[in-house]
C-alpha cells in the first residue's frame, strides 16, 4: 500500500511541527489520569507521543515532550488531576519513549514507533507503579493496550498525509474512540474505531476516499446518537481539568436529596485527586457480595451486586470487566462509627443493604465506579456471612 507523503507541508517547517508536537502532548497531559484504562491504555498521551516521534527528529521529539508535560504542570497541581509522582515521572521519563520511536522510525517504519512508544511508555510506567505501590501498582500494567491506540495514531498520520480530509475524518474517530472507552463504554467509540478503518481502506483514489470519509462521517453521527448517554459521562469525567470549579473549594462538593449538601465530601477520604465525581448521589440497593474487609488506608471495603438504584448507568468498564459488574463500596475511616454504630460495627456477606453516597471513578485502580464515600447505610436483611465485625477506630 503506497503512502507517498514526500512532499507534504507537514515536512517543511521543524519549528512548526515542533510547537505542533509540544501543544498535542501538552493537551493530552492536562488530560491525563493515574492510571490508563482498559481497550486504549493511557489513550490520548500516546498517541501525542506517537504523533511526536512521526513528526520530529529523536531529540526535538525528547524535548516537546519535556516541555509539553512541564506547561501542563500548573493545571494539574492545581486542578488536583495527578498524583505528583505520576506526574514527576511523566516529566521525566515519558521524552524516552518519543526519543526512541523517532530512532526507530528511519530504519524499520511508522508503525514500528508507534509500536516503539506504546511498549515503553507501558514498561516504564508498570516498574514505577511496582516500584512506587508494590503489588498494588499491576494496575498499570492495563497500559498494554497503548498498543491499539498509538497504532491507530499511525494510521490518523500517514492518511493526513496523503488526504487532508480523510486524515481529520480518522482524527476525529480517533477522538472518538478514546473518549468513548476511556471509562463508561459508548458506541460512539466503537464508531470511531469502524470510521478509521473506512478511511483506511477507502483512501487512494478520490471517488473511494470521498465516498470513505462521507461513510464514516455517518458512522460517527450514528455512533454518537446510539452512545451519547455513556460518552457524556466519559466527558464529565475527563473535562474536570478545564472545568472553572476544579480551581476552587467547591472542586468536590456535591448535594441531592438523600446526601444532602456537602462543600468537600471527599475531606476525610484518602487520596481524593484520584476520584472523579460522576453523580452526586447515588442510592443503590442490593447483596453485599464479597466478604467486607479493612483496606489499610483504614477504609472498610466490599463488592455488592447492585438490584436497584437511582443511576440507569453507572456500571463503568472497570466495573463490569475487573469486578464482575459488583459495585465498590468504602466506608472512610473517619465514618465507621457513624454508619456502622447502630449495626454493631458489623457487616456480613449476603447483607441486603441500602447504601448511599456520591458515585465516583476510581483513576487509581482500574477506572472502576465506586460509592465512596458511604454517607448513609441501611441493612434490610442479615446474610449468612462470613460476618466481620469491625473495631471502633473513628474519632
Amino acid at each position: 500500500m503506497n503512502f507517498d507523503y514526500i512532499d507534504s507541508p507537514i515536512k517543511e517547517n521543524t519549528l512548526k511541527r515542533f510547537l505542533l508536537s509540544t501543544m498535542l502532548v501538552f493537551i493530552a497531559a492536562v488530560f491525563t489520569v493515574n492510571a490508563p484504562s482498559l481497550f486504549q491504555g493511557y489513550g490520548g498521551i500516546v498517541a501525542a507521543l506517537t504523533i511526536t516521534a512521526l513528526l520530529l527528529s529523536p531529540a526535538y521529539a525528547a524535548a516537546a515532550t519535556f516541555i509539553g508535560f512541564l506547561a501542563a504542570v500548573p493545571i494539574v497541581l492545581y486542578a488536583k488531576t495527578m498524583f505528583l509522582i505520576v506526574l514527576m515521572a511523566s516529566i521525566l521519563l515519558r521524552p524516552l519513549a518519543p526519543l526512541l520511536g523517532s530512532y526507530t522510525k528511519k530504519k524499520a517504519g511508522e508503525y514500528a514507533t508507534g509500536l516503539v512508544v506504546a511498549a515503553l511508555d507501558s514498561v516504564l510506567s508498570t516498574i514505577i507503579a511496582v516500584l512506587y505501590y508494590g503489588d498494588d501498582g499491576i494496575h498499570i500494567a492495563l497500559s498494554v493496550f497503548d498498543v491499539i491506540t498509538a497504532l491507530l495514531a499511525v494510521t490518523v498520520y500517514k492518511l493526513y498525509l496523503e488526504d487532508r480530509l480523510l486524515g481529520l475524518v480518522s482524527a476525529l474517530g480517533l477522538l472518538l474512540f478514546i473518549a468513548g472507552s476511556k471509562f463508561y463504554f459508548s458506541y460512539a467509540s466503537l464508531a470511531g474505531l469502524i470510521a478509521i478503518l473506512l478511511t483506511y481502506y477507502g483512501h487512494g483514489k478520490m471517488e473511494a476516499s470521498r465516498a470513505a470519509a462521507a461513510a464514516s462521517i455517518l458512522v460517527i453521527i450514528l455512533g454518537l446518537i446510539a452512545g451519547y448517554a455513556s460518552l457524556l459521562l466519559n466527558l464529565k469525567i475527563l473535562s474536570y481539568p478545564v472545568d472553572p470549579s476544579s480551581y476552587t473549594d467547591q472542586r468536590w462538593s456535591i448535594s441531592g436529596d438523600k446526601c444532602g449538601t456537602l462543600e468537600n465530601v471527599f475531606e476525610n477520604t484518602y487520596d481524593p485527586m484520584r476520584l472523579r465525581i460522576v453523580g452526586d448521589c447515588m442510592v443503590a440497593e442490593g447483596i453485599i457480595e464479597s466478604v467486607p474487609h479493612l483496606y489499610n488506608d483504614g477504609d472498610i471495603c466490599f463488592d455488592m451486586k447492585v438490584t436497584d438504584s437511582n443511576y440507569e448507568t453507572w456500571a463503568s468498564l472497570g466495573t463490569i470487566i475487573l469486578r464482575g459488574g459488583l459495585l465498590h463500596v468504602e466506608i472512610v475511616e473517619a465514618d465507621h462509627t457513624k454508619i456502622l454504630g447502630e449495626y454493631n460495627m458489623t457487616l456480613c456477606q449476603g447483607d441486603i443493604v441500602r447504601v448511599w453516597g456520591p458515585l465516583v471513578v476510581d483513576t487509581d485502580h482500574g477506572q472502576w465506579s465506586e460509592i465512596h464515600p458511604v454517607l448513609g447505610l441501611e441493612i434490610t436483611k442479615r446474610g449468612k456471612g462470613p460476618c466481620i465485625t469491625f473495631n471502633n477506630t473513628s474519632p
